[in-house]
């Protein structure tokens, strides 16, 4: 757009409104501030990866997985003798063993469980078992008397000793148990911890009410560490067995995910150490200066955040227990080079570097699995707003961000997705206009993998600016209205005057619950401000009667502030967004029943209009221009926009990615939600793993802490989708630049 043109536009927007509203617009000038470079981890980066997939059933049957160097014990459920039992498994040659299985007493009334169990610093095992009723189901429930054994790795029994007094834990299902070094034990109860020393109850530690217990692991010298978790916040604790207090374990890494232990020689052993992971990778924890120290950081290994379930370092090996929920799990294996390996592999990889302001579990998975995938090249991402919780807080990191893009060290690629979704300096169209970034035209016409022609049209021109393609998001989202169906026929598309005669004509109902000026605004104003503008010709008509009809309707409304209302049937339309395929039924269940359907925004003309912009979860990658190794840089691209980001996500959310960009993509998702045997097949979706159940109407009380309720896709919904997109206006920077001149300008009159 010419620029001559959009300062033509801004002038008539400026003083028509200025006319109308009776208001003097305040400019703020912005202020930049200096922020410190973000520091630099301390990863081991000549380590050789293997990968062990576990072909144990993970669906109800793996509990209080414990990870001691190679070898991985958990409890599993026997159906056969109806008990619960240890198994192994051995990392290096994959294979699985229970020679924890006991047969009992003898007695055909009674079975023998293992309700907890830890694995000693000797690398023996110490169970809990509890004698009970045998009973249908895998829950033993409260025993008659508990037994502490300790096992070799072998599983011959070295001794048994009979618990005395009443555990009282028979309320917790799956009970985690910890042994420091001197075999003193510490067990979970329901709101409490139990210390136990040779068979004896010797105290209790009471847990503040709603925090629960992760797991146990012990530092060097013996002493036992335990992560307790409240909400989203995870502490570290030591647990005292003399004074019976949690001591708490201070300088550790933020967004703690998991302890793990230091066995046998190992470099990393000298002193008092303990093993912390976060969603980035493992640390070395030095327990008396309270220092950490980076080992290994996941994605540059191809281990996927979120994973990591256990962890442990036996010499200078690492273990890393990897499994996602409803999927079979891994061990990975993390050995150094050898001497001749480093000689033939000093270059290693080719780093190339990502810059994000932040970085989300799509993008994170994305960069392991492509690290994982292949030798060439190894992504690894610099994140410049860790620290921010809104979007309000982003301006500085990209400040940060900027500097190093013109600096002397660049990255070669940064995510540009918040650009097109915030108003943020600068803006995607700056990076253009300042050559900052490359245009992908051309490496998508030289690729041998994809095209142009592979994403959404409209997609493809929200994100390009001066005719040139800075990036493609992987995923994207369209803003529409719902409405009930028999008051406004069938079809995409309304008039603002439909609208208006309606709402005269229901006194008792509003458009939104609540409704007020800023509502009607941003329902019928801002979607339809290029009725009022002609960009080409550079012309505006703020003052024309079409423009003061809505913001008279908008007057008839009380002033309040613009917000989000929450649907509660005293209304007759809903502004939502389509963040998912299964979201185009589930919506208008959700809303209106049989009765709604996706109508658009209200125009002048009554064509159907919508509103497409990138996913919040979308990652696009820009290459910038003066990155030195742009064919690496392009290398990821190219892999990126060839992965379903659905399936980068976490499993429990994996249906939050977004609409696929990808058109290939997105038919296969359209296939698996239409199948009659697919995974969504049945309706609905459980949280945590738990098992899937036939579909029941969505926001039900019993179900919906527990549920995300999936509509299957419908032939009727594929073709809305397809309309939803006809329908769209790209919400490009122009659009962005003067929505927010009107919005400055009406804000006196509101």
């Amino acid at each position: 757009m010419n620029h001559g043109s959009l300062r033509k536009i801004f002038t008539l927007a400026i003083l028509l409104v200025l006319c109308l509203c009776g208001c003097e617009r305040q400019k703020k000038a912005s202020e930049t501030g200096e922020a410190a470079m973000p520091e630099s981890g301390e990863g081991m980066q000549n380590y050789d990866v293997s990968f062990q997939t576990i072909s144990e059933s993970m669906n109800g049957e793996f509990y209080q997985a414990k990870l001691y160097g190679k070898r991985l014990y958990f409890r599993s459920y026997d159906e056969e003798e109806a008990a619960w039992i240890i198994k192994r498994l051995d990392a290096e040659n994959n294979e699985t063993t229970d020679p924890m299985k006991w047969n009992g007493d003898g007695d055909e009334e009674a079975v023998w469980s293992v309700y907890a169990f830890d694995v000693m610093q000797n690398g023996h095992v110490l169970a809990l078992r509890g004698r009970h009723p045998r009973a249908e189901g895998g829950y033993p429930g409260k025993a008659e008397k508990y037994v502490l054994n300790e096992f070799d790795e072998n599983g011959a029994e070295l001794w048994s000793r009979e618990i005395e007094g009443d555990l009282m834990i028979g309320d917790v299902y799956s009970p985690r148990m910890g042994v420091d070094g001197s075999g003193n034990v510490c067990l979970e109860a329901k709101g409490s911890l139990l210390l136990v020393s040779d068979g004896k109850k010797k105290g209790e530690i009471k847990l503040d009410e709603g925090t629960a217990i992760s797991e146990f692991a012990r530092s060097t010298d013996g002493t036992l560490f335990v992560r307790l978790y409240a909400g989203f916040q995870s502490e570290v604790f030591g647990v005292n067995f003399q004074t019976m207090e949690l001591n708490p374990l201070e300088g550790l890494p933020k967004n703690l995910y998991g302890i793990g232990e230091v066995t046998g020689e190992s470099s990393v052993a000298a002193g008092n150490v303990l093993l912390v992971t976060d969603e980035d990778g493992i640390f070395a924890v030095d327990v008396l200066n309270k220092k950490t120290r980076r080992l290994i950081t996941w994605s540059d290994v191809g281990i996927r955040s979120g994973t990591i379930r256990n962890v442990a370092m036996h010499g200078e090996r690492i273990y890393a227990y990897c499994n996602e929920n409803g999927k079979n799990g891994e061990i990975a294996t993390l050995k150094p080079h050898d001497d001749a390996s480093k000689t033939s592999q000093a270059q290693g990889p080719k780093v190339i570097k990502v810059a994000v302001i932040k970085k989300y579990t799509v993008l994170s998975n994305l960069v392991s699995d492509y690290n994982r995938s292949q030798n060439n090249y190894r992504v690894e991402i610099v994140e410049y707003g860790k620290n921010t919780s809104t979007s309000m807080e982003w301006q500085d990191p990209i400040n940060r961000m900027m500097a190093d893009v013109l600096g002397d060290d660049p990255p070669d690629l940064m995510d540009v997705s918040p650009l097109a979704q915030l108003s943020l300096t600068p803006s995607l169209e700056d990076l253009v206009e300042k050559n900052y970034v490359e245009d992908l035209t051309a490496y998508l016409k030289n690729s041998q993998s994809i095209s142009k022609e592979d994403f959404e049209p409209k997609v493809i021109e929200a994100f390009s600016r001066a005719k040139k393609i800075p990036a493609i998001p992987t995923s994207y989202c369209i803003d529409t209205v719902l409405v009930p169906r028999q008051e406004f026929g069938e079809g995409m598309g309304w008039k603002f005057a439909d609208l208006m005669a309606y709402d005269k004509a229901r006194p008792d109902v509003s458009p939104l619950e609540n409704c007020n000026r800023w509502d009607i605004y941003m329902l019928c104003v801002e979607p339809n401000i290029f009725h009022f503008i002609d960009v080409q010709k550079g012309t505006a008509c703020f003052d024309c009667k079409e423009f003061r009809e809505m913001m008279e309707y908008a007057v008839s409304y009380p002033k309040g502030e613009a917000g989000i209302h929450p649907y509660t049937g005293n209304q007759f339309l809903a502004s939502i967004t389509i963040h998912t395929l299964f979201g185009l039924e589930y919506a208008q269940k959700a809303y209106f029943g049989k009765n709604a359907g996706l109508i658009g925004y209200p125009t002048l003309d009554g064509k159907p209009l919508t509103i497409i912009k990138p996913d919040s979860d979308s990652v696009a990658m820009a290459i910038c221009s003066r990155s030195a190794d742009k064919e690496g840089a392009w290398d990821f691209v190219e892999y990126v926009l060839q992965q379903n980001p659905r399936k980068k996500s976490q499993d429990y959310i994996n249906l939050f990615g977004g609409i696929p960009t990808n058109r290939r993509i997105l038919q296969e998702t359209m296939d698996e939600l239409t199948s009659s045997d697919g995974p969504f097949s049945r309706g609905m979706m459980s949280v945590a793993g738990a098992q899937i159940t036939e579909y029941g109407e969505p926001f039900s009380e019993e179900e919906s802490d527990a549920y995300f309720n999936i509509c299957p896709l419908t032939e009727r919904d594929e073709k809305l989708l397809r309309e939803l997109l006809d329908a769209a206006q790209v919400y490009d920077q122009d659009y962005k630049t003067i929505k927010g001149i009107v919005w400055n300008e009406c804000k006196e009159y509101f």
